[in-house]
């Protein structure tokens, strides 16, 4: 154990090398971790999309209109609820190369870059301070450069930048650092008001990343008593105001959790998971996330949502985790540095992993993030205790070591299926990877595949509505529709509210023949949620082609009102126009569609026969062309064609009027 001085020395003990050596080591060490870093996750450039980022990117329409409208951030749960500085950044992506995934990685992999080098300006800075110099400050860089490569290197980091939605992780660590780099510098430049801004700055910036970043101005705090004040209290009356601005941070990040709802009730007290037990599966989180520091296999993506009912199961976890407390408490008192190294880890953890439950995920390798940071500095100046500069070669082995398991590791990455197929072989009781996996079979059509894994899930848990709504896309996918309702149906009677899943139910009814059950399960959506645009055009379809067209009309208006960018929604309302023989505002509906959609066929075919009814004979057989140019299968488009042809060649046959 590295032995930490536990008093401030004076500003007079110099550092055992000139500036200019320094400054050239420094730039080649972050050259080295820069480096480093591309050649570990150099091919993780084309990794898939994975879990939510589809939701957070494809399926986010906050993004896709420019990254001012981005910091209304979804309200559907995803990574990005509540944070709108993720969802920008993911916007600005979206901007410059849409849904194309190699963008995204490539500005997580520069977050992650530029966080390990934070991280080694942090570090270096600490070991050259009033506190350390004597020990370390000689052997400043290269203790700050293995502590950040073997970081940086690490594959506990894939998740936070491989996984694209992730960067919520990376990029609040970054803030987190830059926060507590920016009071560094201001303290080593005559409190300097430009440098504790940037740290007021980045402290803001991270309040709107992720949550954790709530125990930043604590760790200042610490860090200040600790390396800089040397006590709470003179670190208070010192630099008062700048407390208060870090403190006045907080305000940002409740406004963002109020505004998301909790984020969409998936975090809380009030989230349908109990604090305690919640609490007892941190303790075998926390113990997990230690040994993979160490030893990092086998990596999970998912681990789902389980949680300890019984502490007698994870009591040597429960008792591990508290001696762990215990010591850092007993060494903040004597062996300031060293505690510190143990509050970094608990404080940074605490939001995702003591009491408040996260119901999506009891375990994410991903939270360690930042945490990971406490344990490898703590590994590298203990080893420098004991071999002095020898332990440089031998932290430079270890990230050889551990950049080619995050090498191998985003292998995994490369494909959807590829990484949830593993997932389930090292976690075979989470029954979200089986679900996710299931879902990405289905979406590369491999459905025989998929409704197997969907089967084999029922028999882990036959209560599972979204297992019984998967298989059920699943077989209609494959056009066994009749045997999906069986599966819709149940799917509904578990979950009743599942608009989704009923609206699949009606869709399937009415492709076998059971119009009056389809309509019921419409009506049973649009009353549960009147502005369900696809239950209102399923509605609006099955009540105009049952000749109850002046019901189908509200449906269809306020379809169009809802979506009046949505060609479907016009398209339907010409139709039901059409059957009320309100031809001229028929032809308006239909030509509002083939203007947001010039290749809708049907609305072609539509807009022909209303210039038909208008005796407009040379326009509907414009329109008639290119409804059968866009789908020659057309046969009502072939006839209209005709006969607006019969019609023209006749008018041209007859002689001029007098």
């Amino acid at each position: 154990m590295p032995e930490f001085v536990s008093s401030p020395l004076p500003d007079s003990i110099p550092s055992a090398q000139p500036a200019a050596t320094r400054g050239w080591m420094v730039w080649l060490a972050g050259g080295l971790i820069v480096l480093a870093a591309l050649v570990a996750y150099s091919n993780s450039f084309k990794g898939a999309f994975v879990f939510d980022d589809m939701l957070s990117i494809a399926g986010n329409p906050t993004i896709q209109h420019g990254w001012l409208n981005a910091w209304n951030t979804p309200t559907t749960g995803a990574t990005v609820s509540g944070r709108p500085l993720v969802n920008i950044t993911l916007a600005l992506n979206y901007a410059i190369g849409g849904a194309n995934v190699e963008g995204y990685h490539v500005v997580n992999l520069l977050i992650h870059v530029l966080a390990g080098l934070a991280l080694f300006g942090v570090v270096r800075r600490t070991l050259e301070g009033r506190l350390l110099r004597a020990r370390y400050g000689g052997d400043a860089t290269y203790l700050a450069f293995a502590i950040a490569l073997l970081w940086t290197l690490h594959p506990l980091q894939t998740e936070a930048v491989t996984y694209v939605n992730q960067r919520a992780e990376s990029l609040v660590g970054l803030f987190y650092l830059l926060t507590l780099y920016g009071f560094i510098r201001a303290t080593e430049n005559n409190q300097s008001l430009t440098w504790y801004g940037v740290s007021a700055g980045a402290c803001l910036l991270g309040m709107a990343s992720k949550e954790v970043m709530m125990t930043a101005p604590l760790i200042v705090l610490l860090y200040d008593r600790t390396f800089v004040a040397g006590s709470f209290r003179q670190a208070w009356n010192q630099r008062r105001p700048y407390y208060n601005l870090l403190a006045s941070t907080w305000a940002l990040l409740a406004l963002l959790i109020f505004e998301s709802n909790m984020r969409a009730g998936s975090v809380g007290f009030g989230a349908g998971m109990a604090w305690w037990a919640y609490a007892l599966k941190q303790g075998e989180a926390v113990v997990r996330y230690l040994g993979l520091s160490f030893w990092p296999h086998p990596l999970v993506l998912d681990y789902g949502a389980d949680i300890v009912s019984n502490p007698a199961t994870v009591w040597p976890q429960l008792v591990l985790v508290a001696l762990l407390l215990l010591g850092t408490l007993h060494a903040l008192r004597r062996r300031p540095a060293l505690g510190f190294l143990g509050a970094w880890f608990f404080l940074i953890l605490a939001p995702s992993s003591s009491i408040v439950p996260l119901t999506m995920e009891t375990i994410a390798e991903r939270r360690m993030y930042l945490s990971l940071a406490a344990v490898i500095a703590l590994v590298v100046l203990t080893l420098h205790q004991w071999v002095g500069r020898r332990s440089l070669a031998m932290c430079v082995a270890m990230a050889m070591a551990l950049g080619a398991i995050t090498f191998a590791r985003n292998q995994d990455y490369r494909t959807a299926t590829g990484l949830l197929s593993d997932n389930v072989a090292k976690a075979p009781r989470g029954i979200r990877a089986y679900q996710n996996l299931g879902s990405a079979l289905a979406r590369d059509g491999r459905l025989k595949e998929a409704v197997q894994v969907f089967e084999n899930l029922l028999q882990m848990d036959p209560k599972q509505p979204e297992t019984e709504h998967n298989l059920g896309n699943s077989l209609v996918a494959l056009g066994q529709t009749e045997s999906a309702i069986a599966h819709f149906r149940r799917a509904v009677e578990l979950n009743p509210d599942d608009i989704v899943a009923r609206n699949d139910l009606g869709n399937a009814l009415s492709a076998t023949g059971h119009p009056q059950e389809a309509v019921a399960q419409f009506e049973a959506v649009v009353q549960r949620q009147p502005n369900a645009l696809e239950a209102l055009l399923n509605l609006g379809n099955a009540y105009a082609f049952s000749g109850h067209a002046d019901e189908a009309l509200p449906l269809y208006e306020h379809a169009v009102q809802l979506a009046p960018k949505n060609a479907m929604a016009h398209y339907g309302l010409g139709n039901t126009l059409l059957f009320l023989h309100r031809i001229e505002d028929a032809a308006v509906e239909y030509t509002t569609a083939t203007q947001l959609n010039p290749n809708y066929a049907a609305a072609h075919l539509g807009r022909g026969n209303t210039f038909y009814f208008l005796s407009r004979y040379r326009e509907a057989e414009d329109e008639f062309v290119a409804a059968l140019r866009l789908d020659p299968s057309l046969t009502d488009a072939q006839t209209g064609l005709d006969s607006a042809r019969a019609k023209l060649d006749h008018a041209s046959s007859q002689p001029p009027r007098p």
